[in-house]
């Protein structure tokens, strides 16, 4: 091995050392050929500018003030919740992109067919592509064309009805659905049209979010709050998921930006309350946060969703919206109104980085009616109608 070779990966091993545990994205032996690019040593010159050899020294001396200078950074953080990358890097999935001379901000044609305003929804990544089951019918939603489609799978889920939940594994490609009251679940591909049983969910009444790290779809069975579980799509399998110092019942999302399940809860005196989760440990810690109060009881219409592109988590209800910022712990009132003025269900829709749900509202200037959609973006506090609502 050459002695510039050497050199790097010793470099690179001494760093690997230090950022184990840190929280600074580096790449060692990249950084470690770039030192080395920069400061060679002593061979053939070129041009008229001939190469010197550097002392050991220097190098000793190079490496010293980086280790301090990332000290540093550790300490000025340290005590932070912080955005990070996750430990295990979740798996690329390539990003749906509209076709040309698609005009996703456009509303969809008022005349064409559509689901029964549902009550559940996920966002097919692969696809670009809201799926719904409504009215014992699967149905699609394309946000490129804000058309809807009448999907005539190989069959249709039994044991669903339109208040379950949806969640999309991006990780095998799949909607999954689980019964609220049957604990039945099933697996829908889109590409292939067809829907699959699969093993049923250890218990009922079931809450969902997607791990984008372990690839697992996580579930709490809200009949006993403190039982969480992770489930494999593709081996089937559910795995206790061991956790300590949880809330009680709660509605919660992956939060990407903390790498972190945020859940909205109700503590003593049904005072509204903040948790996180931490999947690697399965530790919980509860915020600080005055927690806002969107959601009035279990029994309204609700949802919780992760916006990618604001990195905040959303609770959504007929009674307002708010936006939880993890890294800072903070809430914040997005938009508020009269009831049946906010969609109380929403999803976030990765294509057009917004977030999509049944509408639109009376905010929006339409009154409610069936199978129409509109858009909020969380940074711009914009709504867009996507398709105008059928008569009542």
């Amino acid at each position: 091995m050459a002695e510039r070779d050497r050199f790097e990966v010793d470099l690179a091993a001494a760093l690997l050392v230090y950022l184990e545990g840190a929280p600074t994205q580096v790449r060692p032996l990249e950084l470690a050929r770039h030192f080395a690019a920069a400061h060679p040593h002593r061979r053939a010159g070129i041009g008229h500018w001939p190469l010197v050899a550097v002392p050991r020294i220097a190098w000793i001396l190079l490496f010293a003030a980086l280790l301090t200078a990332l000290l540093a950074g550790t300490l000025f953080v340290g005590s932070q919740l912080e955005r990070r990358v996750p430990a295990i890097v979740p798996p690329v999935v390539p990003a749906f992109v509209c076709p040309l001379g698609s005009t996703p901000d456009a509303p969809g044609p008022a005349d064409q067919a559509r689901p029964f305003t549902p009550e559940m929804w996920a966002f097919d990544r692969g696809a670009g592509r809201l799926v719904t089951f409504a009215g014992a019918e699967t149905w699609t939603f394309d946000v490129c064309t804000n058309t809807w489609a009448r999907m005539q799978p190989n069959l249709e889920p039994a044991g669903l009805d339109p208040t379950d939940r949806l969640v999309y594994d991006v990780d095998s490609g799949v909607t999954i659905a689980v019964g609220w009251n049957t604990g039945r679940v099933w697996a829908y591909d889109l590409a292939a049209n067809t829907w699959t049983a699969k093993r049923d969910v250890p218990g009922d009444r079931t809450l969902w979010a997607y791990d984008p790290v372990s690839g697992d779809v996580v579930a709490t069975n809200n009949a006993d709050a403190a039982q969480w579980w992770a489930y494999d799509v593709e081996t089937d399998t559910w795995s206790p998921i061991r956790q300590v110092n949880g809330p009680g019942l709660a509605e919660f999302a992956y939060d990407a930006s903390v790498d972190r399940i945020v859940a909205y809860a109700f503590g003593a005196a049904s005072v509204p309350e903040t948790w996180l989760l931490d999947l690697r440990t399965g530790g919980w810690s509860r915020s600080d946060a005055v927690t806002p109060g969107i959601v009035a009881g279990w029994g309204l219409p609700h949802s919780i969703v992760y916006d990618e592109s604001a990195e905040r988590t959303a609770i959504v209800s007929n009674a307002g919206l708010a936006a939880y910022d993890a890294t800072a712990d903070d809430w914040v009132f997005v938009v508020g109104g009269d009831p049946g003025s906010v969609p109380d269900l929403m999803t976030y829709d990765s294509v057009n980085e917004r977030l999509v749900g049944p509408g639109p509202r009376s905010n929006q200037g339409v009154a409610p009616g069936q199978g129409g959609v509109v858009a909020f973006d969380l940074l711009t506090r914009e709504w867009t109608v996507l398709l105008a609502p059928s008569e009542p």
